[in-house]
This record gives C-alpha cells, structure tokens and sequence, in this order.
C-alpha cells in the first residue's frame, strides 16, 4: 500500500526499499511482554518499545466505569477472589429481606409510638418516659438471657438461628403493628410494646452472632473486617432506599390501617421467603451435627462422600430441625457410665481418649459400630479431604466436660471427654 501511494505522487523515483522494512521491522518488534488484573476483573497490558522501555498497551485503558467505583466501594477488596463462591447470591437474598424488613419496621413504628404514648392527651410526659424505659430495660435482660441459654449453639447451627432471628424479628413487628388495634387498652398495649422490645432483643443477639460466623466462612484471605465493613456499606444503602420508600408510604397511608397491615403482611411474607433463599444458597464446608448426619447417612449408602454444596442443599433451616436422635459431646462422666466395666467397655470401643456412652440397644451396638467406623475411617477421611471439606474447626456443639479415671484401676490416666 505505501509503495501504490509513493508510485502515485512519484512515479519517477524509486521509494526507499530500506526504509519501509525498517519501519516494518520496528512494528513488528513491539509486543506486549507482561498482563496483570485487580481483583479478577480489572484488566491490562504492557509492551516494549523498540529502545527497550516498557508502557501500558495503548488498548489497556485505566479509566474505570461506574460499575468499577460501585464495585470498589461495596464488594471486598479482590471480589470475587477473595470471598466465597456463595458470596454474592447470598448478599443479593439479604440486600432483598433487608429492604423488606427496613421498610416493615418503618410501618410498624407508628404502633411502637402508641405504645410509648405518643399522642394521647391523657399520657404525661413521665408515663411516657417511664414506658419508654420499661421497655429498653426489658430488652437489656433479654440481651443477656439468650446470650447465656443459646450463645453456644449460634456458631453451629448459623443457618438455622439466622432464619429463626428473622422470623423472630417480623414476630416483633406484628406485635407493634397490632398495639393501635388495643390502644383503648393502655395495659394491654404496654405489655404488647415489651413483648416486642424482648422478642427484638433476642433478634440482635442472634442476628448479629450468625452475621460474625457467616463473615468468617465468606472471608477467604483473613480479611472478615473487610467483608463486615462492606456488609454493613450495603445494609446501610438498603436502609437508606427502604427509608424514602418508607416515607413516602407514610405520608400515603398513615390513617389507613387496613392497607398498612395488608402491606405489612406481603412485606413479611417477601423478607421470610429471601431470608429461606439466602440461607440455603450458603455452602458452609464446616461439619456441624445435621451436615455431619446427611454425610455418614450418604457415605453408609453410596460409599463415596458427598461435596459440600450437596450436603448443605439438603440441611434443614425450618423446623423440625432435628432427625430424633441426639448426640451430647463432652458430658459429665456420671451421664456416660455406672460402673468400672462400663468404663473399662466405653474406653475401648472406639479409641482409648473418649467414652462412648451405650444406647438402649446396649453395648454389642457400640462395639458393631466402632468396628464399622474402624473400617471405613481411611475411605471416609479421604473423601473428605478430596471433596473440601473442613474438619479443622469442629461445629458438633461439645460441651466442656473432661475426666480423669485412676490408672490403678483403669490402666492410664487418659483425659477423655
């Protein structure tokens, strides 16, 4: 093409063969010699020029879009690398309940200040206050009473409390919604208004327990405070969002109370179905009591051992939550033994550092099964290994029992649990 143009302007002279390969020869010698990418998604290049020095590809472009700053200032640092594949489904499904739940509770905050006595010419000013702090105290000791009854067991079964918080939570506000509906009966309301207050308690312990152990199964490079911090950047946005909808409701239908619980009802019933999808989205690789039963139960009968997303589809989030048979971890000796042959038998079924305590089919059950976990233990601890799941923190809700026997009359003195 450059000689048809040179022969077109100068068709007496002969174009410089030497120069139009050189030019050629320096095109050919840039080339790209290195990429990188931030985070999995920001793309780029860089090449060598023919004096030896290295520049961004002019196709690499450094600007970033909307959709960058959005990602920047929501998603973790390294998203999608440094979270968990199930991260973002189950942020889509909480983003949606916690709209739900926001604008719920925007609805439901009328019935919250009826109760407190807003608006009633009769209610003083000390009532009113003395209400007000009736209720934050009775929410204070429900703070720490399921904290002592159910603190231990919110690490195990996150899933299953993070459902039961919401359920609980959208409990709370029909209770405030309905105390307009008995605002002629002051006493009623005011124990309607603590119920609430006590059943939200419950929901912040819960809710905010799960929220950590969830945080520590979506962070992937010790980086849960970076996960927690965005997590609460897009609550907060949601909030935000629910807040003007919230307001515009007000102002629609503040003096129509049939509407507001029939909107209140769809909210509801909106927040619990995302709270159910959120939940089983979750592919936790830990093994809790229920994940650990659907493992042992497909492992008996297939021989191979399932991965994690296929268990986790199949564990219970709604009641009941149970199979019917219970397993206790690290209980007190006087609850696993009555004798010295019942020791000498529970020490040697299965391994000489725990006590297994005999059923009501006796001990020729307990012997059958630890032969049976004998042989399959190799096969089973390298399934689990091959399918990922994770057995260096255990979720089986042991307690904290320890004993020690006589080596006089047991042999050594081993510390069981």
């Amino acid at each position: 093409m450059l000689d048809t143009r040179f022969k077109r302007y100068f068709p007496n002279e002969r174009p410089n063969t030497a120069l139009v390969s050189s030019e050629r020869t320096q095109v050919t010698m840039v080339k790209a010699i290195a990429t990188e990418s931030y985070g999995g998604y920001r793309k780029r290049s860089y090449q060598t020029d023919p004096d030896g020095s290295i520049q961004l590809h002019p196709s690499s472009s450094s600007r970033l879009h909307l959709w960058d700053h959005l990602r920047d200032i929501f998603l973790p640092q390294g998203y999608p690398d440094s979270v968990s594949p199930d991260y973002i489904q189950y942020q889509a499904w909480d983003t949606l309940q916690a709209f739900c739940s926001g604008v719920s509770g925007s609805l439901a905050l009328q019935g919250v200040l009826k109760g407190a006595g807003v608006g009633d010419s009769s209610a003083s000013i000390a009532a009113t206050t003395a209400t007000w702090l009736l209720r934050d105290g009775v929410g204070m000791l429900g703070r720490i009473g399921f904290a002592w009854m159910k603190g231990s067991v919110l690490d195990c079964d996150a899933k299953k409390w993070r459902l039961a918080a919401d359920v609980t939570n959208d409990f709370a506000i029909a209770l405030e919604a309905t105390i307009p509906l008995i605002s002629t009966v002051p006493a009623l309301s005011i124990v309607l208004f603590c119920f609430a207050s006590l059943a939200k308690a419950m929901v912040g312990v819960a809710g905010a327990a799960t929220r950590a152990a969830l945080t520590l199964h979506q962070a992937r490079r010790e980086n849960m405070a970076d996960v927690a911090a965005k997590d609460g950047s897009q609550e907060t946005l949601v909030n935000l969002f629910a807040l003007i909808i919230s307001m515009l409701l007000t102002y629609l239908i503040t003096n129509n109370t049939r509407i507001s619980l029939l909107l209140l009802v769809l909210l509801c019933c909106v927040h619990l179905y995302a709270n159910t999808c959120a939940v089983r989205c979750l592919v936790m690789p830990s093994l809790n009591q229920a994940r650990l039963r659907l493992l042992l139960e497909h492992f008996l009968n297939t021989r191979t051992v399932a991965p994690p997303s296929a268990i986790n589809y199949k564990e219970p989030v709604w009641p009941p939550w149970t199979s019917g048979i219970e397993i206790c971890l690290g209980v007190p000796l006087h609850e696993v033994i009555y004798s010295i042959s019942d020791l000498r038998r529970a020490r040697g079924a299965l391994n000489p550092h725990y006590l297994i305590s005999p059923p009501a089919r006796g001990w020729q059950l307990v012997d059958q099964s630890g032969a049976e976990a004998c042989a399959i233990w190799s096969d089973l601890s390298h399934g689990l290994e091959f399918q990922g799941w994770r057995l260096g923190a255990s979720l089986l809700h042991a307690d904290e029992w320890r004993a020690q026997w006589d080596a006089k009359l047991i042999g050594t003195a081993d510390k069981v649990e």
